[in-house]
C-alpha cells in the first residue's frame, strides 16, 4: 500500500470514528451534548488550520487563483470535466 493510500486510509477511518463517536454521544447523553462536543472539536481545529493558510503553500493555489475567492460559478478554475452543465434544454428526438 502506498504512502498516500494509507494516510487517506486513516483520515477516512479517522471521520467515521468522530462520526460513531459523536452518535454514541447524542444517544447516550443528548442531542445538544453531541453538537456542543463537535462544536467544540471544530472550534479546537480551527487555529491549526489558520496556520496552514498563514504559509501560503502552493496547494492553496488553483489555476493561478488562491484558493477561498469568491467567484460566480462554483467550478471556476476546475478543468471543465468537474462543471455540471446547468443549462435547461429540451430532449432531443432519438431517430
Amino acid at each position: 500500500m502506498s504512502q498516500d493510500s494509507s494516510v487517506s486510509l486513516v483520515r477516512s477511518a479517522g471521520g467515521i470514528g468522530g462520526q460513531l463517536g459523536l452518535g454514541y454521544l447524542a444517544r447516550a447523553q443528548s442531542a445538544a451534548a453531541g453538537y456542543l462536543t463537535g462544536g467544540l472539536a471544530m472550534l479546537l481545529a480551527v487555529p491549526p488550520l489558520l496556520l496552514l493558510r498563514s504559509r501560503r503553500e502552493r496547494a492553496d493555489a488553483i489555476v493561478g487563483r488562491r484558493a477561498g475567492k469568491k467567484a460566480p460559478c462554483a467550478a471556476q478554475g476546475l478543468p471543465q470535466v468537474a462543471a455540471v452543465d446547468t443549462t435547461a434544454r429540451q430532449p432531443t428526438p432519438v431517430p
